[in-house]
């Protein structure tokens, strides 16, 4: 088996890191809220004496909840066209002086893919955030499911050998239709 150049392999160290820091946080999140359920079912704003029973948490509308399903939107929508932009800086490396397409160093595009692969993670890193904070404070299971469901991108954006190879592969194919600006 052929082992990933270090640049890739520290890429993936990375993304693996900021994979299982979604899920800790997710399982952080899931046990301190059942330890908060089981102490008599009381919510900590509930048991506050300068607060009465309408100023906890809502049973209603869950805020946090729309707001890290908003930022989950937010930041799927946002991905084509940041990562578009670092796709336009890599397929540019390709085209040279006369406008043919030419051969780059794989350690340079090494480090753009790593780049691009960090900054796709790290925009879905902080929406799973909030969503785990959500469960902890409204108690509901909908940001469990997205948390779910942004780990399953994370996993789907990790960076492998044949992604790379792809992903350059695009970049060469767009690099004749690249304008300068």
């Amino acid at each position: 088996m052929n082992q990933p150049q270090p640049s890739l392999q520290i890429g993936q160290i990375i993304s693996g890191a900021l994979i299982v820091s979604v899920v800790a946080f997710a399982a952080f999140a899931v046990f301190s809220r059942s330890a908060h359920d089981r102490d008599d079912g009381k919510r900590l704003a509930d048991r506050a004496p300068e607060h009465g029973p309408e100023d906890g948490p809502s049973d209603g509308l869950a805020v946090l909840t729309l707001m890290a399903g908003a930022m989950i939107g937010a930041s799927l929508l946002a991905r084509p066209f940041v990562l578009g932009k670092q796709d336009q800086t890599a397929a540019k490396l390709f085209r040279g002086a006369d406008g043919d397409v030419i051969d780059v160093p794989e350690i340079r595009l090494l480090g753009l893919f790593q780049t691009r692969t960090i900054t796709a993670m790290a925009m879905l890193e902080a929406p799973a955030f909030l969503a785990g904070i959500a469960h902890m404070t409204e108690g509901r299971w909908e940001p469990l499911a997205m948390i779910g469901f942004l780990v399953v991108v994370m996993l789907a954006t990790f960076p492998t050998e044949s992604k790379f190879q792809a992903w350059v592969e695009t970049c060469r194919d767009q690099s004749p239709s690249i304008q300068d600006n």
